[in-house]
């Protein structure tokens, strides 16, 4: 995502549209590709805390669980 963020930017600053097509496309591509990544790794860690005793607390950096 940095990769073709940072092309894009260029072209926008280079005035030369002529790529940016693709790079919005490969942006586009790369950010869904990480959200699916974000909401896979959500479901993996709401699953695994379903599965834990009742009384066990568990934390996520200031996010604290309580199953």
């Amino acid at each position: 995502m940095r990769e073709a963020a940072a092309e894009l930017e260029l072209i926008g600053r280079n005035g030369d549209l002529t790529d940016a097509e693709m790079w919005l496309a490969r942006l586009n591509t790369e950010g869904t590709r990480f959200l699916r990544d974000v909401l896979q790794l959500a479901a993996d860690r709401t699953a695994l805390w379903q599965k834990t005793e009742t009384s066990r607390e568990m934390t996520f950096g200031e996010i604290q669980c309580v199953s």
